[in-house]
């Protein structure tokens, strides 16, 4: 339990006691709190944006063509292996 007298490791000791879903609140909180440069979100390159816009239209239109992600990871892993196999021969 914390008291005002408590000092930081004693209140780390304490924190360290409670469950995992208070324990993240916690490190959330305090992680915000920091005037750390990582908090302030990134610029992002306005080119970035564009192409998602775009790409964002195209599903919406029903013009994209969509892949699923297992096939996706099937041919990578396909690929993957056949330049493996090239570079060993």
């Amino acid at each position: 339990m914390y008291t005002e007298s408590m000092n930081a490791k004693e209140l780390l000791a304490a924190g360290l006691q409670l469950d995992e879903v208070d324990r993240e609140l916690i490190r959330d909180a305090l992680t915000a709190s920091l005037p750390d440069q990582d908090n302030e979100p990134e610029e992002v390159d306005p080119s970035l944006l564009e192409e998602l816009a775009r790409r964002s239209k195209e599903i919406d239109d029903g013009t994209a063509v969509l892949s699923d992600g297992f096939e996706v990871l099937e041919r990578l892993r396909t690929n993957l292996a056949a330049r493996r196999a090239r570079r060993s021969a």
